[in-house]
Parts: C-alpha cells; sequence; structure tokens
C-alpha cells in the first residue's frame, strides 16, 4: 500500500496508523467495510482515530512547523511540531524510569513498541500495553524494573492509573497520559519558541491525554495529564538555607506548576504551626511571612529554625521544600583578661599598662555563630584577633601603644549582625626601673670630742678620715651606736629608685632593703618615701634606734654586730619589673660614751666606802670585812683602786675591764695572839669531893692570855696577790653604794665583763645612771695566821679556816675580831669554904670561848694599774701605775680589863 502512496509523509503516526490499518483488516474488526474491503479503507479508519489523537493532524500531509519561531497560534503545522516534540521527551522519561540507555529505549523503540501493542488488539482497546490492564504484565520499555513496594493493594475498581507499577511499565490509559505529558514539557520548555503560551497550547497536550477514543482506549480509565508536582523556590529577600539571621526576617516562597490553569496553592509553616501569609491571597502560587526573629528568641531561644512550604496543584499533586536557618538575637559575651597587665585608675579613667613595645590583648568570647574580632583605634582597624576555641588574642603593633594611652576597641560580632564592644586604653612602658646610688660621707667617730655637759653626751665630729660610700669597694665606718640615730651623721646610702615620670611609675610598697652579714641575708624591710617625678629618693640612713622618718629605715645589726655589712635595695615598677643593687660598708659600731668623772686610791683619810681596802679593819661594827672580803679564799676583795662614772645613754653597753698581771708584793707581816674569855656565869650547887672540882673540862690557866707575839715576814715569791674587779652602782655621783653588778666574764685571760644598764627611756626618760669599777686584791692567804710560838713557849699549829668577822659578846661587853673561834668549856668558878671534911661545894659555873685573832698586818703592793678595754670603748681612760703602797692596819684586843678573865690581858699597840 504505501509502495504506491507517494504523497504520504513518513512520521511516527504514520508508521503506527498503517500497524494499526493492517490489524484491523486481520482482525476484522467492526466497523469496516464488508470482507471484501480494501487495504486503504483500513488506513483511512486507522488514520482517522490516530490523526485525531495525536493533534488533531492530518500526519499524512501535514509539514511540521519550527517550533523555534514564533507562530500567532496553535496552527496543524505549529500542532505537528508540538507532538514531534513530545516523542524523544516520552522516550527520555521512560528510559530514565527504566535505568535504561538511549539505544534502548529512544523514539524509534518507542514507535516500535505502540505499533505491536497495537497490532496485538483487542479491538476497541487496542492501545492497551498488551495487558488490558492487568497488573504485573504490560509493555515494559527496557529492563523496567518491578514496582519496590510489595503491600500495594491495587483497587481497579477506581481506576488506579499509574498505582503500583513503574513508569516504564505501559498499561491501559497511560500512554495518552505520558504522552500529553511529554508535549505539555516541551510546550512549557525554553525550546519552544512559538512565544505560545499554556492559554493557547495547553488543549493540545490535554486532547492527548483525554482523548475517550474507545477504537483506542476502550473503556480505560484516563489518567490525569498532570501527573507532575508543583516546584517550589524561595526568593529573596528569604534567608539562603544555613544563614544566621536577626531581628525581623521575611521568607517568600513560590509555587511553579507544569500545567496551566489554576496555579499551585502555597503555604507557609514553622516549627510550631502555619505561619501568617503576608500578601492576603492565600490561594495563590507566592506565600511570604515576616518573623520577629526576636520574639522567637524571647520564647524558646536563638538556634535553628525550619520553614516548610507545602503546595499543591488542582490535580493534587503536592511537595514540600523546607528552608532552615539559624536564629541568633544574642550578642556575643566578650571579656577582655588583664593578663600581662597593669590594671589602675586614675582620674576615673582605667589604664592597662604593658611592658611590651607590642602590647598582647587576650579574652574569651562566647558565641556559636562568631564571626570575627576586631580591634580599632577610632575608625582605624588595627586587624583581626585570633580565637581558638573561646580564646582570642591580639598584638598591638609596636609602637600603637605609649605613655599617653592608645584607645583600643575590641568589638566581636557573629554572623548575624549582633556586636558587643569593649574598650580599654592601652599604655606602654617598656623601660625598668633603676636604682642609683650617689656619694654619701660618712664621719669616723673614733675621732669625735664628747661632751658630757648635756643631758646626752654631745658629738663634735671632725672631717678627718671620713669615709664615703655607694661609690664602690667596702670603707671602714666606725661609728657611737648612739649616733646611728642622728639623722645629721649616720651610717648612710643615698639611694635613687628612679623611672620615667611619664611611665608607669615605681610601686613604693615594693621598695625595700637588707642587709647581708656575710653569707647571711637579713630581713626585708620595707621602705617609704615620696615619688617625685617618678623618682623615689631613698637617703637610707642606717639606724638602730631613735625616731625615723620617710627617707630613714633601722638596721638593727648595724649596732650589734661588727664586720662586713653589704645592704641590697631592690625596687619594682608596678609592672612587677625588678631593679637591685647592693652596696657595702665594713662597719665597727662603738659603745656608748661614758664619762669618767673621778678616779681615786682609798686612803686612810678617805676610804670612800666599806669595800675599800683602807675601810678595813675591827674599830667599829661597819668594817668587819678583812676576812670576809680580803683573806679568805672566797672573799670578793677589797678596793684599791676606784673610778667613777655616768652612763646618760639610753642604751645599755658591755664594760669590759682588762687588768696586767697581779701587783707585785713588796712585804707582808702579821701579828696575832689566843685568848680566854667568859661568856657567861651559871649558879649552881654541885658537890666537889675533895674539894676539887675534877668535873670541868678546861684548859690549862696560866692566869694572863697566851699570845703569839712573834712578828712573821713572808718573802714576796711567797705571797700572791689575787687581782679582781668590782662594779657596782651608786645612787648619786661618789654617792653610796647600791647594787653590785655582776660580772659575766669573771676574770677570764685577765678580763672583766660587765652588762652596765641604760637610762629609762620609756614611758619618759629616767635620770642619769652612775657607777663604780673598784681595782680589788683579794685572797691572800699569807695574812692568814701562821704557825707560831706561844708566849709560854709552845708551839701553835692549830690552823682553822675560814676566818671570820665579827662581834663576840663577853659579859664585859662586846669585842670585834677577824680570826677563829676554837673551843667552849665551862668551869667553876665559885665555890663555898672548905669543909673539916675538905670537900667544896661549887656555887658558880661559867661558860668560857678559846679563841685565836690577828692583831696586824702589813704589806706594800706596787703596779696597781687599771686599763679597760678598747672594743666595745668604755670611755674609762688607762691609769698609769701606782708608786708603791704600804697599808698596815692596827687591830684593838679585848675592852677594858674583864674581872671575870683569868688574869691580865695586856694590850700591846704596834
Amino acid at each position: 500500500l504505501l509502495a504506491v502512496r507517494t504523497d504520504a509523509l513518513v512520521s511516527p503516526v504514520g508508521h503506527l496508523t498503517h500497524t494499526l490499518a493492517q490489524a484491523l483488516l486481520d482482525a476484522g474488526a467492526t466497523g469496516l467495510p464488508a470482507a471484501d474491503a480494501r487495504l486503504d479503507d483500513a488506513h483511512a479508519v486507522a488514520a482517522d482515530h490516530l490523526d485525531r489523537h495525536f493533534g488533531d493532524v492530518a500526519w499524512e500531509s501535514v509539514v511540521p512547523a519550527n517550533p523555534s519561531v514564533p507562530a500567532p497560534s496553535p496552527t496543524e503545522p505549529v500542532r505537528a511540531a508540538f507532538v514531534l516534540a513530545g516523542w524523544p521527551i516520552l522516550a527520555a522519561d521512560l528510559a530514565s524510569a527504566a535505568s535504561a540507555s538511549v539505544q534502548e529505549v529512544n523514539t524509534f523503540s518507542l514507535m516500535n513498541a505502540w505499533a505491536d501493542d497495537l497490532a496485538a488488539g483487542p479491538f476497541p482497546g487496542a492501545f492497551d500495553g498488551n495487558d488490558g490492564n492487568e497488573q504485573g504484565g504490560g509493555l515494559l520499555l527496557g529492563a523496567c524494573p518491578p514496582y519496590a513496594d510489595v503491600t500495594c493493594d491495587e483497587n481497579l475498581a477506581m481506576c488506579p492509573i499509574g498505582a503500583c507499577r513503574n513508569a516504564c511499565d505501559l498499561y491501559a490509559g497511560t500512554p495518552r497520559a505520558y504522552f500529553g505529558g511529554a508535549v505539555s514539557k516541551f510546550i512549557r520548555s525554553t525550546d519552544n519558541g512559538t512565544g505560545l503560551g499554556d492559554a493557547d497550547t495547553l488543549p493540545v497536550a490535554r486532547a492527548i491525554a483525554d482523548n475517550p477514543d474507545e477504537l483506542l482506549f476502550g473503556a480505560a480509565c484516563r489518567d490525569n495529564l498532570d501527573r507532575t508536582p508543583p516546584t517550589i523556590t524561595f526568593e529573596a529577600p528569604t534567608p539562603a538555607a544555613g544563614a544566621v539571621v536577626r531581628q525581623m526576617q521575611t521568607v517568600t516562597a513560590r509555587a511553579l506548576d507544569d500545567t496551566d490553569g489554576t496555579p499551585p496553592r502555597i503555604s507557609l509553616a514553622g516549627p510550631t504551626g502555619p505561619l501568617p501569609d503576608a500578601d492576603g491571597i492565600p490561594d495563590n502560587e507566592i506565600a511570604s511571612t515576616t518573623l520577629d526573629t526576636a520574639a522567637i528568641t524571647t520564647a524558646t531561644g536563638d538556634g535553628s529554625y525550619t520553614v516548610t512550604a507545602s503546595a499543591a496543584d488542582i490535580s493534587g499533586n503536592a511537595a514540600t521544600l523546607d528552608r532552615t536557618f539559624i536564629i541568633d538575637n544574642t550578642a556575643p559575651t566578650l571579656t577582655v583578661s588583664q593578663t600581662g597587665f597593669f590594671v589602675r585608675s586614675v582620674s576615673g579613667v582605667e589604664q592597662w599598662w604593658s611592658g611590651l613595645a607590642a602590647p598582647v590583648l587576650t579574652g574569651t568570647v562566647d558565641d556559636a555563630n562568631l564571626a570575627d574580632i576586631t580591634i580599632r583605634v577610632g575608625a582605624i582597624v588595627l586587624g583581626t584577633a585570633t580565637v581558638t576555641g573561646s580564646d582570642w588574642t591580639f598584638t598591638i603593633p609596636a609602637g600603637q601603644a605609649t605613655h599617653s594611652g592608645l584607645p583600643v576597641d575590641v568589638s566581636a560580632t557573629d554572623l548575624a549582625g549582633n556586636d558587643v564592644s569593649l574598650s580599654r586604653r592601652i599604655y606602654a612602658d617598656t623601660t625598668p626601673p633603676q636604682l642609683l646610688a650617689t656619694p654619701s660621707t660618712v664621719a669616723d667617730e673614733t675621732r669625735d670630742t664628747i661632751n658630757f655637759g648635756g643631758e646626752f653626751p654631745a658629738h663634735a665630729h671632725t672631717t678627718t678620715g671620713q669615709s664615703t660610700l655607694g661609690q664602690g669597694g667596702c670603707p671602714d665606718v666606725f661609728k657611737h651606736v648612739t649616733q646611728m640615730s642622728d639623722l645629721d651623721n649616720p651610717i648612710r646610702f643615698n639611694v635613687i629608685a628612679a623611672d620615667e615620670s611619664s611611665g608607669i611609675g615605681l610601686d613604693p610598697t615594693t621598695v625595700r632593703v637588707r642587709p647581708w652579714i656575710g653569707a647571711t641575708a637579713g630581713a626585708w624591710r620595707s621602705i617609704s618615701s615620696p615619688i617625685i617625678n617618678g623618682n623615689m629618693s631613698l637617703p637610707m640612713s642606717m639606724v638602730a634606734v631613735g625616731s625615723t622618718t620617710s627617707t630613714t629605715q633601722l638596721i638593727p645589726e648595724l649596732a650589734t654586730t661588727e664586720g662586713t655589712f653589704e645592704m641590697e635595695f631592690e625596687a619594682r615598677d608596678f609592672l612587677g619589673r625588678l631593679a637591685t643593687a647592693r652596696h657595702c660598708a665594713n662597719v665597727h659600731p662603738l659603745a656608748p660614751p661614758i664619762e669618767v668623772y673621778a678616779a681615786r686610791v682609798p686612803s686612810a683619810s678617805n676610804a670612800g666606802h666599806v669595800h675599800a681596802l683602807m675601810s678595813a679593819g675591827l674599830s667599829g661594827t661597819s668594817n668587819r670585812v678583812l676576812a670576809n672580803g680580803l683573806l679568805n679564799d672566797n672573799a670578793p676583795g677589797l678596793s684599791v683602786m676606784d673610778y667613777d662614772f655616768m652612763n646618760s645613754n639610753t642604751r645599755g653597753l658591755t664594760l669590759s675591764v682588762t687588768l696586767p698581771g697581779a701587783p707585785a708584793t713588796r712585804s707582808v707581816s702579821m701579828t696575832y695572839g689566843r685568848h680566854n674569855v667568859r661568856l657567861s656565869n651559871t649558879p649552881v650547887s654541885e658537890f666537889c669531893s675533895g674539894g676539887i672540882c675534877m668535873s670541868d673540862p678546861h684548859l690549862p690557866m696560866t692566869g694572863t692570855a697566851i699570845n703569839n707575839q712573834q712578828q712573821v715576814t713572808i718573802p714576796n715569791s711567797n705571797a700572791p696577790v689575787t687581782w679582781g674587779v668590782r662594779l657596782f652602782e651608786i645612787a648619786a655621783p661618789s654617792g653610796a653604794l647600791l647594787t653590785e653588778v655582776p660580772c659575766s666574764t669573771c676574770g677570764a685571760g685577765g678580763a672583766w665583763t660587765f652588762a652596765v644598764a641604760g637610762r629609762r627611756s620609756v614611758p619618759s626618760l629616767g635620770p642619769k645612771r652612775y657607777f663604780r669599777v673598784m681595782t680589788v686584791i683579794k685572797a691572800l692567804p699569807a695574812l692568814r695566821p701562821k704557825d707560831g710560838i706561844l708566849s709560854n713557849g709552845q708551839p701553835d699549829n692549830m690552823i682553822t679556816l675560814p676566818l671570820i668577822d665579827g662581834p663576840l659578846n663577853t659579859l664585859a661587853g662586846s669585842l670585834d675580831i677577824t680570826g677563829v673561834f676554837e673551843g667552849m668549856y665551862s668551869r667553876c668558878t665559885s665555890t663555898s669554904p672548905l669543909t673539916p671534911a675538905g670537900d667544896r661545894t661549887c656555887l658558880t659555873r661559867s661558860q668560857y670561848l678559846n679563841y685565836r685573832a690577828l692583831k696586824k698586818i702589813t704589806f706594800e703592793v706596787t703596779g696597781i694599774t687599771s686599763q679597760p678595754s678598747t672594743s666595745p670603748a668604755s670611755g674609762i681612760a688607762p691609769r698609769p701605775a701606782s708608786a708603791t703602797r704600804t697599808v698596815s692596819f692596827e687591830i684593838p684586843d679585848a675592852p677594858a680589863p674583864n674581872p671575870f678573865l683569868e688574869g691580865t690581858l695586856p694590850i700591846s699597840a704596834n
């Protein structure tokens, strides 16, 4: 047939027409001519049905239009062009559904598959996918996969076109719907250059999709032409996905559909429900709403927020699209750390000081959506900080911060635009402090002239032998400890703690000094002084006592220890930078000066006091000191030289007196005697057989005292003298003796040391204190009674120690002696007359004491000298040796003759 049809246009529709015509003839389909009908009659029937279905176009003769050329209306050539354009579009969709290549599913394979479907019948309804709408059968294009959801329940009674089947599985009704949709896609595509819109062209596609031709489709349901859901887009000024926003935000969504007619309807919803449509037209394809994100933050806090756009077209195809962004209405939390800075407030302005030319700012920031931290000076941006975690750091360029301060603004901004700013004024001081020494002149007080006429000793200093401190080395310094409190002449180091006047300045609480005694450090002592132009003048007066000023620091060790001292100074500025200096002095503290106002050698005419040698004897009860003061082993000694001195200082001192070797003894002699003295009479009545009271134990009596009249002279080598020193406080100048001051070093090495008290200083100034130093002779064993010959010619060797000084009370009165008591006895001193039988009765018994006592001592000594130590100075000048001195004591014997003594007691005075 086609071989003789030279006017027919070859097209996919033509191929389908030929196939349908042949099938009609073969089947003898109803409506055809009689059995002798020709093929061209069947062809005419098939062409009538297919031409109307595929765009109502006479496909045997039509010349399709160029769809890229504008057209005034959808003419037959234009409609033919639209239909031809639909074939490859549908083929591509089916290939995609089958995951097939274009070699498997294309316009040619689609045309052949449909031709096979038509040829297979049945009639009517030949366009059925070869399965009569049976599920699981159908016309499969490519490797069409089975429907994935095995639970799908197809309800054929409800005409579920497309239900439970994939797009590549064609069946009754789907060829027209799918093809109509493909034509519609082309019409709406940019390839359509005719300029015809939906109103003009959509009927072409709908006519294909809704064709009720019974021969082609029988009673199969017509599938909806619009099987594509709307396309949703969010339009400006909607925040971008993931954007961080704040305050008022507008969200706008538009729905687009691939069909014409009623536009799709779109709405917006948030996490808590529908959102109002701001354009007031809820049924159109645009929805817009304005969100008050600040209110959302108040209600639920900052965080992720999702707006869902939901759209549906008139065919019920629905689509949704989410737009999620982050709401952040909270400014960052920003801190600026004081680490590395010294912060202070001056006139209400906070100053941040750094010792670096390029100060480093640090701090913390807290914001989940931080953008950056910017550092500005006014409108000038210095840079952005480096942020690590929640910490940030920024180095100010060198030279920006100076003594005058740099006003810095630190701003933290998050991605939503929230920001916070902190201002700091940054100062830089790169110069540390210094400790500078200037010369300090110190007098040598060993050369002082001292006047004791005032309340305290007055020093007249001399410029001779001055020392200069603070210029290196370790000069010697000789100072009286009492002068160390005199600010006119202290041990002084002039030190200046220097810093720039416009810089951060010295921290006055850190200026301090401490002494070093050898390798041992003393205690730190703070110094206070006014700061002038950044400098702190420290004329350091190293004193031990007395009032201080703001430039004076007490260093007690200097007044108590002799030796090398190093004074270590240190000062810090408010940034903690340290300046140190050390200066040396070899300190020689001198004891407080004392005034010696009297020096005497006690004599018979000026004994001075009971402890003087010349006051010793037995002339009265006040002078019983010879034995206890001189002769016994533990006797403290009797003075042969006195010094009276005064301490007018409030400081005590240590007085050290050194004596040379003991003086030589020229000669020593002594005389002693033995005596009996009656102490008491007691009346008795004792019978004496034979007239003699033989019961009396007593020494033989000779009628006179038994005396040793022999003078004993002892050679010098046999009469050693013991030296000693004693110290007494006295009541007033040359006054009576008070308390004896004990010695701490007593004769060791020929030296005696005493702690001399100073005047009371608190609560008020006390009187000056007076003292007497005695050079004493003691423990002269050569002057003790020695072996001798009694007056009766018998030897006397009854020596008993210690000797005693004391009164002896007798019936005749009182007798002073220096000696020993030898024994007590009693005898009958009054009897009755003899009886004829020659017996007597004792009427009185008397108590007698036998004693031995010195009668005379004489000795001569030479070389009596007092030599005080020189350090610490006592102020007592050495005295020259005295001339030979003879000391003689005449000791009275008994009182007037005692009638109770046996015999007479003649007194021999020499």
